[in-house]
Parts: C-alpha cells; structure tokens; sequence
C-alpha cells in the first residue's frame, strides 16, 4: 500500500488521465470477458441461423472494443509511464536542492541516484501495471464470479474460497520477502556507489595506480550482490511454486466439480467453456500480478530507503516566489562538526543590503562554515537566522537561498559546454562573455580552444586548471546576478596581475548587491565597508 498511496500523491496533473486510461482497462477486461461469455451462452443449444450471426455480431463488436482499449492503453498508458517517471525524478531532484546540506552529506550522491531512478522508473512502470494487471483483473473477476454465481452457487462460493486462501498465503509469503528486498536492495545500491564513486574518480584510481584496489572493492561488492540476488531468487520461486499449486487447485478441482454437474445432467457444457476460456485469461493476468508484487516488494525497500534522504512530505514540485532582502541576521549562533570538540561561535553578524563585509582569520576557525549557515546549507546546533527581522523557517530558507550565489572555494563544473557553464539557462550574449573572459585574463586560453564556449569542459571541470575553473566558477556567479554573493576566497589561485584584475571586476560587479568574501588577501578589503575576524573560532567584528 505505501508504495501505491505515494505514486497516486504524486501523479499531480496525471491523475485525471490514469483514471480515464483506469477506466479503459476495465472495459477491455469486460469485453475480452464477453466474448466466451457469449460462447458459453449461445452453446446452450443448437445454433440457429439467426442465432449465429448474433454470435458473430457480439464476438466481432466485443473484440473491436477491446482492440480500441488495447490500442489506446499502448498508445496513452504506455506513454504516461515514462512521463511520470521523468516527472518524478524531477520531483525528486527539486526536493533534494531544497534539503540541508548535512543530511544530503549522509549519502553519497551515486546511491542516491541509485534510489532516485529506481523509485521513479518502476512508480511510472507501475501505472502502466496497474492498468494492464489489476484493472482488466478486476472486472474479469468480477464478471466471472457473477456468471459462475448464477450458475452455480457452489462453484462461486469454492472458487471464492480458494482465491482467499491464494491472497492470504500471498501476503503472508510476501511480508516475508520484504527483508530479503531490502537486504538486496542495499547490496545492489552499495554496488553501485562503490561504482560510481571509482568511475567518477577515475583519473585518481590512474594516477595513484590503485585500479587493482578499486576493481576488487567493486568485485567484492558485486559478489555480495548476487548473493542476495540468489537468496531472494530461490524464495520468489518457492513462492511461485505454493501460489500456482493453490491456483492449479482451485483449477482442478472446478473443472472436476462442473464435469460431475455435466456427467450427471445437472450442469451445462457452456459453463465449462466459459470457465476454461476465463480461467485461461485470469492466468495469465495472475501471472503478471504475481511478478508486479515481487517488484512492489523491491520498490518497498528501495522506497524506505530514499525516504531516509526524502520524506513524502518534502516531494513537492512548488516553487515559493522568493522573500525580498533586506537584511539578514545571524544571533547567538553555535555550531559543532560532528567528532570535533571545538565549537564555531558567532554572537552577532548583520548583512544590509548593499553591504560588503570582509571575514578573515587563519585557516580552521570557521570562515567557510560562517558562509555555510549563512546560506542555510549548515543547520546551527543553537541561535537565530534572521530574514528582515523574521526567523528563517524550513519552509522560507529555500526561497531566500534563490536570492544568494555561493561562489566557494572548491570548484566543481558541470559537464557541460563553457557557454552553459557561464549562463547557466540565462540569455547572455557571447559579446559580454567574451568581455568578462578577458577581464580575468582567459581570452588568450579561450581563442586557443579550438570549439571556443562551445568547448565541453569534462566532468567537475577536470579540462581545465584550478585558476581556470576558479575564475569560470566566479563569472558564473557574477553572471546569475543575484541580490547577494558569498566569495570563499575567490582569488585564492590567482597570481598578482591576476587578482589585481578580478579585484577590478568585483568592484564594478558589487556595486548594487551585498556581499561577503572570505579572504586572506590584502587586495579584497579595499572592496568592503565592515571586517569581521574569526579568532579562536568565534567571529569578531574588527573596528577601523
């Protein structure tokens, strides 16, 4: 049910669509029933010219009435499976942009891409089960029981009776399966992150020589995977073998009970041609049931699993219109690493707008970990954040973060062309690109590259130096022109001349926004209004 109640929440402006794609279904399964329904009915006795082409004329609209439901559920329903997949991976990736930076620093980011494309990929395949399975299951079980009922109570009430026992022996034998999911789930996602934490470092495996370390943590992970893949195997099978013995059961044992009503002219042979010719359908729908639910029992884990990241309540698709800035506030705020004995204090810190402020202090008192709080990616064991006056909420930190650019000190590019990486979805003209390169002194690197901004830059910028990436990385964030700017050291790698021209530029790009920088260096104070020092790991507000 968990795994249902979160795909029917999350269909949104889907909804309406699945439960008309429901409603075909259901119609197909009535009209595929009709059809030995009618052969049972017209079989009653000898056929009639009339009654032939009644018969024909019933099988022909019944199966053209299914060919139109089968064709529109390949058409729709096929289609909304991989539109709501898509649409709940962004769902998921708008709600983890939202989440505090320490509980996204639990997990590493390949596991949960592992959850986050499982998860969406079989709720989206399931709406496409949910139609082909339990929809057309539904109304042909239903029809069945009605026509066997009216036949023959006995027959209802027995195969009623037996297709209890197959659901209660299922669910019993399913909670059962639920640890062996999870244990495989986490086995297949440690795989994975293991995986793609050496895939992404790959040039660190080659340089440090270790591809002989990292293939075997990667084989040892994978040999405890398919361990639990055969555990959870063999189970499944011995769980297939019990239902379908209980199924061939109700079979046998029905087929037996209406060839006894036939021998003794008590019962009709239409009975039995409609019984076998349902029984056929309702196994195979069984079939497909029966393997949906091994993969709900999967997607349980793997649900439990990403709700330990996301929680339903914080898979929202809305975005808040972002608070206007005026001033934010930091107040009596305390702040620990975990396995540190050291605490970050920071009694009072005020940003007005168009401020700029100066944080310096040696390396390790907690500058970088001021602009973390300030940014709301660090949660403070105590004290105030403070928007115009107003506590900063769970609810309000992610609109205001949508005002604030946090240029940090550790660059990480996308894999994405030069251009992209500078506008970032934004219409810039080439023309103000090309100005900005050649203020930080790229544009004779830049006219060297043989696809200009069109040059790819690799995976976390890896084409390009650290002086490179740090001015790319300090453009772009210029470029997003935002009401407030977080430097952590922006010109950290730069040489002299260097710095003297992004020390230029930041002051033609400061003039209407607030800031705080994060330095060390001389040259940046001439750009601030306010200096606070971090001393022992509490801040303290330096007076000219």
């Amino acid at each position: 049910m968990q795994v249902l109640k979160l795909l029917f929440r999350n269909l949104d402006h889907y909804r309406k669509r699945f439960l008309a794609l429901f409603f075909i279904a259901f119609l197909d399964g009535i009209a595929l029933f009709f059809i030995p329904l009618a052969l049972a009915e017209f079989t009653r006795s000898p056929l009639a010219l009339g009654s032939f082409w009644e018969l024909a004329t019933v099988v022909t609209v019944s199966y053209a009435i299914s060919l139109a439901c089968q064709w529109l559920l390949r058409r729709y329903g096929e289609a909304l499976s991989g539109e709501v997949s898509i649409y709940l991976r962004r769902k998921y990736f708008h709600s983890l942009t939202t989440l505090p930076y320490s509980r996204l620093t639990k997990h590493h980011s390949a596991y949960v891409l592992s959850l986050v494309a499982v998860v969406s990929d079989g709720l989206g395949g399931l709406t496409n089960e949910l139609l082909w399975g339990i929809a057309k299951s539904l109304s042909t079980m239903l029809l069945f029981f009605a026509y066997t009922a009216r036949e023959s109570i006995g027959i209802a009430l027995l195969n009623f009776l037996l297709l209890t026992v197959f659901i209660v022996v299922s669910t019993k034998l399913s909670q059962r399966m639920v640890p062996l999911a999870r244990n495989l789930n986490l086995t297949r996602a440690t795989l994975l992150e293991r995986y793609a934490d050496f895939l992404s470092n790959i040039l660190t495996v080659r340089k440090l020589a270790v591809s002989g370390f990292a293939e075997r943590t990667i084989e040892q992970s994978g040999g405890s995977a398919i361990d639990q893949i055969h555990v959870f195997q063999r189970f499944h099978a011995g769980r297939w073998l019990i239902l379908h013995s209980l199924f061939g059961l109700t079979f046998l044992s029905t087929i037996l009970f209406l060839l006894w009503q036939v021998s003794s002219g008590v019962g009709s042979p239409s009975t039995i041609i409609l019984f076998v010719a349902a029984y056929a359908t309702i196994r195979g729908q069984v079939e497909r049931l029966s393997e949906d639910f091994k993969t709900v029992l999967e997607m349980t884990s793997f649900i439990e699993s990403l709700h330990q990241v996301v929680t339903p309540a914080e898979l929202v698709s809305e975005v808040l219109p972002p608070a206007s800035f005026r001033e934010i506030t930091l107040r009596n705020i305390e702040f620990q690493y975990p396995g540190n004995a050291s605490r970050i204090t920071i009694p009072e810190f005020q940003l007005r707008s168009g401020e700029k402020i100066l944080i310096s202090g040696i390396s390790g008192q907690g500058k970088t970990t001021l602009l973390n709080i300030l940014a709301g990616l660090l949660d403070p064991l105590s004290g105030e954040r403070l928007l115009n006056g107003e506590k900063i909420s769970a609810d309000t930190s992610p609109t205001f973060s949508t005002q604030m650019t946090f240029v940090a000190q550790e660059v990480e590019l996308f894999n994405l062309s030069l251009r992209e990486n500078l506008t970032l979805g934004t219409s810039i003209p080439d023309a103000e690109l090309l100005l900005l390169i050649k203020q930080v002194g790229l544009r004779e690197w830049l006219e060297a590259l043989e696809d200009g901004l069109n040059t790819v830059v690799g995976e976390k910028g890896l084409r390009l130096s650290a002086g490179q990436k740090q001015r790319i990385n300090l453009l772009r964030g210029l470029l997003l022109d935002r009401p407030v700017l977080l430097l952590d050291e922006p010109t950290a790698h730069l040489d002299a001349t260097t710095e003297t021209r992004v020390v230029e530029l930041l002051g033609r790009a400061l003039l209407d926004r607030s800031a705080v920088i994060v330095s060390h260096r001389p040259a940046l104070r001439v750009l601030c209004t306010k200096h606070y020092e971090m001393r022992e790991g509490e801040l303290h507000e330096v007076k000219s």
